[in-house]
């Protein structure tokens, strides 16, 4: 039913975070991108703004809009049904075409329902989300991982005493900037520089209010120096979120202790850990299928025809 109005939407403040989490924490699929944290730290590359209208969550990416298409994620609530239809007829009011960028699997089928033979649909593995078992990350058990026991052994070998794992704590922040500024200047390249120079301004923000976006995490200090850290926040409540991790690669095994001591000091009430995307880099996808994945979020690009 036409309503005769547009959906409201407005951008994610600190404010909302609770309320946004309200719908994505028990109808967001454990998606990375469903996350308010995510909505609310990465508003320069993607403009995710939101509207809440009849129990149905709508986030519109206004930044990624153009001529043609105007772009959303799924809404997020009970009733899907309902909200894809009002997702359309909030496009059409533009003028534009319905781009979601992106959609999960049940989404996408649901969408795909109501709607046959109106949506090019692409899989972008790219894209897909690594969710692991919060237990297995924590132990690293079974002999399938017995080369991972291995090697955190090894990192306590070698560097013994002047090692350091805790939990993040604000008295850390200033350290974790400047080890942040220091990893990005080592690895930046002219075509990954922009990308990485707004990771390091939305991890800024992030620590800035660390709290309010109820993000936990882990430090590693060698010798006193930070030498890597990892945080995330809860996105429903089964599954973690971990938005990211950062290591010193001379430090040996400094990314698999990373990962056992955030699933051991963060995860307890959650069952999974979402690592979120591999971005079709082969190293990375590499490393996240190593550990095993319990599942993955497959993800899909749909645009109307």
């Amino acid at each position: 039913m036409n309503t005769g109005k547009n959906l409201e939407f407005k951008a994610v403040e600190l404010e909302d975070i609770d309320r946004i989490s309200s719908y994505t924490k028990m109808y967001g699929e454990n998606s990375c991108q469903h996350s308010p944290v995510s909505m609310y730290s990465t508003f320069e590359k993607y403009g995710d703004s939101f509207c809440i209208e009849n129990d149905l969550l709508y986030i519109l990416r206004s930044k990624l809009c153009d001529d043609t298409y105007r772009v959303y994620l799924a809404p997020i609530g009970a009733n899907k049904k309902a909200g894809f239809s009002r997702i359309l007829e909030d496009a059409s009011s533009y003028g534009k075409k319905v781009l979601f960028f992106t959609l999960t699997e049940d989404s996408m089928n649901i969408l795909n329902s109501i709607f046959p033979n109106r949506f090019n649909i692409t899989e972008r593995r790219d894209l897909a989300e690594y969710v692991y078992s919060t237990e297995i990350m924590s132990q690293f058990s079974g002999s399938k991982f017995s080369e991972y026991r291995r090697r955190i052994r090894k990192f306590g070998k070698l560097y013994g005493e002047r090692a350091r794992v805790a939990q993040i704590t604000k008295s850390d922040f200033e350290e974790i900037i400047t080890f942040e500024a220091a990893w990005v200047q080592a690895i930046s390249e002219p075509d990954t520089s922009q990308a990485l120079e707004l990771e390091k301004k939305m991890i800024a923000n992030q620590l800035a209010h660390f709290d309010e976006l109820h993000l936990s995490g882990v430090i590693i200090r060698l010798d006193g120096q930070v030498k890597g850290f990892t945080y995330g926040t809860p996105i429903s409540d089964s599954c973690f979120d971990g938005i990211i991790q950062k290591g010193d690669r001379s430090v040996r095994y400094v990314y698999k202790v990373l990962t056992q001591e955030i699933a051991k000091l963060c995860l307890s009430d959650n069952q999974f850990l979402n690592t979120e995307e591999d971005l079709g880099l082969k190293g990375l996808r590499e490393s996240k299928l190593s550990y095993g994945p319990s599942y993955l979020i497959k993800k899909y690009v749909v645009k109307e025809i």
